[in-house]
């Protein structure tokens, strides 16, 4: 005798753990939730077990990732120390073509940056203490970066390097070495 499961809940509901509760008014309704149950059980158990197999058939390859992901780390930061002791081979440029790949310098958007021992407090202090630095506090008192970025830009900017030295800041460029890999030319080891 089989017992029919009861539908799943659609998977646009909220939560499954959010059904509405069971009533059971007689023994053979309660003989029929019993088999219900049981019959959920047993699909919970199998799609544990299924999933648990799934599980440390991927954690056999974990070594590997990691080793894999450990070597590759380790060329990078060779070929970016080579790099920038070799940036004369840029001729001027951000990036080199080598056989197998770019490696390539590129640069972040400008963002500002606090001070040695300077921090968000201290320089915020200052702002709201000094005069003409007010509008560079937001409301929800923070510093108006994107306003100090926009003050500090073009030929003629409002704030200067000394100035923002005053209040903890200055504006700086970071740099980022990156590696794009020509996958098709690589030979696989």
């Amino acid at each position: 005798m089989s017992h029919k499961l009861p539908e799943s809940p659609s998977s646009d509901a909220a939560d499954p753990r959010e059904l509405p509760p069971l009533e059971i008014g007689t023994r053979d309704e309660a003989e029929a939730a019993m088999g219900q149950f049981t019959a959920l059980y047993l699909l919970l158990q199998r799609e544990v077990v299924e999933q648990n197999a799934k599980l440390q058939l991927a954690a056999k390859h974990d070594h590997v990732i990691l080793d894999l992901k450990a070597r590759l780390k380790r060329y990078e930061t060779a070929l970016q120390e080579w790099a920038r002791g070799n940036r004369k081979l840029f001729n001027g440029a951000k990036s080199l073509e080598l056989r197998q790949g770019i490696i390539f310098f590129k640069l972040n958007p400008w963002s500002v940056v606090f001070l040695k021992d300077w921090t968000d407090k201290l320089v915020l202090a200052r702002l709201q203490k000094l005069k003409g630095w007010a509008k560079y506090v937001r409301w929800t008192p923070a510093i108006d970066k994107r306003r100090i970025l926009d003050d500090t830009d073009g030929q003629a900017p409002k704030l200067t390097p000394c100035e923002l030295a005053k209040v903890g800041m200055a504006v700086e460029q970071e740099e980022k070495f990156t590696i794009e890999a020509k996958l098709e030319d690589v030979p696989i080891p």
